[in-house]
């Protein structure tokens, strides 16, 4: 089946996207409903990651900020927010904690409260963020990316991942219009959870000199960040550092949902945790090299340039969960004029993209308990090849920036 073939065949089965779409988030207000109601009796259904941000702000609140980073205090603790007092689960605060703060106004809320409203704030910062990536038809393209799963699971999991891709988002509009130190600033946010600056950094180390205005915002951001948590939060700044391997150590969440090359190797050798970090770690380095040497190859436009960053952050990271593949829309979204005009590769990237990453946390999941703790997880080497793809692709996209056009051999 030749390249048209295939966009022909994939868009005449664009409906089974709808009604996935329609199931995903059907099913959920359904099952949400119904445990809420107390018809089916689920005791840890609140438990979504939000339990993380939400805890962590009301320990804050509460004046026991001295356990933020006790993860034995906090398996009891967390149960008790929302009234199970015969049940223990964690769900680890792991980010800094600075971005405690941000939780600590809606901490003295009830929890479903709290829930929602983050929910709310994070639905609205996309319909934002497509704005500042210049989309044109936003509620139609909102609609098309609910049925996107990592997009699911940011809102179903309670995660944050949207702030995120708001600050990318606004960062790529400032870089757009040429202010640096704007773009700098905005990007700098993302020190709640730096492994999504390791793309961000290599970028502004490789043309340093370029983004020296860049790097000038992103370290105003952190030091502005770090002030804030020094002056008001001091203890928990301190317990911070003083467990930080731990933190970065910390391993008691269900693997199946990373979607990195670290857990690739870590099923592939059979629930092997230091080869996953060695093997993911030189598989990593090899991705980052390639990208590199890429971008001074090629020396592509902004827009491309960008696109690959945030993807290639996916790549490179050694946590990026189901839900911060959500990330991968701003590529998705603005390579589509170049891919659709010179490929028309875009819709192909995107269809086994969304098909992937809708099976294999459940797949990986399988695996691992049908073949004690051994799985193939398919989302990491599908994902790489779709990245070496897209920098393959301007090999055969040259780009005339000053006449805004785009040319194909």
């Amino acid at each position: 089946m030749n390249g048209k073939n295939w966009i022909l065949f994939i868009q005449n089965r664009l409906i089974y996207v709808r009604w996935t779409a329609c199931f995903l988030w059907l099913s959920w207000w359904i099952w949400l409903l119904l445990a809420s109601t107390g018809i089916i009796h689920e005791k840890n259904r609140l438990f979504t990651d939000h339990m993380a941000f939400y805890a962590a702000g009301r320990m804050i609140l509460d004046g026991e900020g001295e356990h933020l980073y006790d993860y034995d205090w906090t398996f009891h603790y967390q149960p008790k927010l929302i009234g199970i007092e015969d049940e223990e689960q964690l769900t680890a605060f792991r980010n800094p904690p600075f971005y405690a703060l941000l939780y600590v106004p809606t901490s003295g809320l009830p929890y479903r409260v709290s829930f929602w409203i983050w929910s709310l704030i994070a639905i609205g910062l996309f319909w934002f963020s497509l704005s500042w990536l210049g989309v044109k038809n936003r509620l139609s393209t909102l609609l098309w990316c609910t049925s996107f799963y990592p997009l699911f699971t940011v809102i179903s999991f309670g995660q944050n991942s949207l702030l995120s891709f708001a600050c990318f988002s606004l960062g790529y509009r400032f870089l757009q219009r040429d202010q640096k130190l704007l773009a700098g600033l905005v990007l700098g946010l993302l020190a709640f959870k730096p492994t999504l600056l390791i793309g961000v950094v290599l970028w502004w180390l490789v043309e340093f000199r370029k983004y020296r205005r860049c790097w000038i915002g992103m370290i105003i951001t952190g030091i502005f960040l770090w002030a804030i948590s020094l002056i008001f939060i001091p203890r928990e700044s301190y317990l911070f550092f003083q467990n930080l391997p731990e933190i970065a150590g910390y391993a008691k969440e269900e693997f199946y949902n990373h979607h990195t090359t670290r857990s690739f190797w870590f099923y592939l050798l059979g629930s092997s945790q230091n080869w996953g970090v060695v093997l993911g770690g030189i598989t990593s380095l090899f991705l980052g090299s390639f990208l590199i040497y890429a971008f001074i190859k090629y020396r592509p436009p902004l827009t491309y340039q960008y696109s690959l960053v945030v993807f290639y952050t996916l790549l490179l990271s050694p946590h990026a969960l189901i839900y911060e593949w959500s990330l991968s829309l701003i590529p998705a979204l603005l390579l589509r004029k170049y891919l659709e005009a010179s490929t028309n590769q875009w819709l192909y990237y995107c269809a086994i993209s969304w098909v992937v990453l809708l099976i294999s946390t459940q797949l990986t999941k399988w695996q691992a308990q049908l073949f004690n703790q051994w799985a193939i997880d398919i989302s990491c080497p599908v994902m790489v090849w779709i990245g070496v793809k897209l920098v393959l692709e301007m090999k055969r996209v040259h780009f005339n920036e000053n006449q805004n056009e785009i040319m194909t051999t």
